[in-house]
């Protein structure tokens, strides 16, 4: 079965691999000698877009966060 990994979507980009269902459920793929599991993986590529766009979203407002705190950081 083709899957689209976002597991590293961020530093390695989407990684496009072939894989079976494993031992732990239906929600877990094994691949390579690896495990991934839900929402680690998708069956297309669009689903598999969206979610790497969510986690950019997420990481760019986590930064942001640490950008204010930094930038309200006072040294006396």
């Amino acid at each position: 079965m083709k899957i689209f990994i976002t597991k590293y979507a961020l530093t390695r980009g989407i990684e496009e691999k072939y894989a079976f269902f494993g031992d732990v459920g239906i929600e877990s793929l094994c691949c390579e000698g690896k495990t991934y599991f839900s929402p680690d993986w998708h069956k297309t590529k669009q689903e598999a877009l969206e979610r790497a766009e969510q986690m950019r979203i997420k990481e760019i407002n986590r930064l942001l966060r640490r950008i204010k705190k930094l930038q309200n950081l006072k040294f006396e």
